[in-house]
């Protein structure tokens, strides 16, 4: 009986073990996720948040985030985030986010971006989009409204591809 009871408080001494990492995990992942989030909508520093994640791959395997970069600082740089549990944004998920200086569709050109699987009028109303115009245009064929600005703010970008799917993600309006 008393090989029984060690037992039992060996499982449940390793269960309270493994419960706190699996929240803290939890935790990381959701936080990489809300990075992801802010870098696609232009919250922050959209190419300084991706530019971070190559420096903590060995820390984001385990959390399901896979980060692949090639070339070197600059416009030949290339860096993608693979994730095990999709991103959702509005109802539209992803499981890829991407910074390139090359364009992956000639009507956007945002630096940071993704391919999103969902109704991407719920996501052109969430974020409150509108048609492009010759300026924020470059980035998507709907962009952030925004107010005249001096210099060249960031606008968040949204192409379609098909009825549901969309490109999404953050430019500058002279379409770098």
């Amino acid at each position: 009986m008393k090989k029984r009871h060690a037992w039992l408080a060996v499982s449940l001494l390793s269960l309270c073990t493994v419960l706190p990492m699996t929240a803290a995990a939890q935790a990381t992942a959701a936080a990489v996720n809300d990075k992801l989030t802010s870098a696609l909508t232009c919250r922050g520093d959209s190419l300084g948040i991706l530019r971070a994640l190559p420096a903590r791959k060995a820390a984001l395997a385990p959390l399901g985030v896979e980060v692949r970069k090639d070339g070197i600082e600059g416009e030949e740089e290339v860096i993608n985030v693979l994730l095990q549990t999709p991103l959702r944004l509005q109802g539209a998920t992803t499981s890829k986010v991407s910074m390139s200086f090359e364009s992956p569709n000639p009507n956007f050109s945002a630096l940071v971006f993704a391919e999103f699987q969902g109704d991407p009028q719920a996501v052109i109303r969430g974020l409150k989009l509108v048609k492009g115009d010759k300026i924020g245009g470059a980035v998507g064929e709907y962009v952030t409204r925004t107010a005249a600005k001096p210099g060249c703010p960031a606008h968040i970008g949204l192409t379609l591809l098909g009825k549901d799917r969309f490109l999404l993600g953050c430019g500058w309006c002279n379409g770098g």
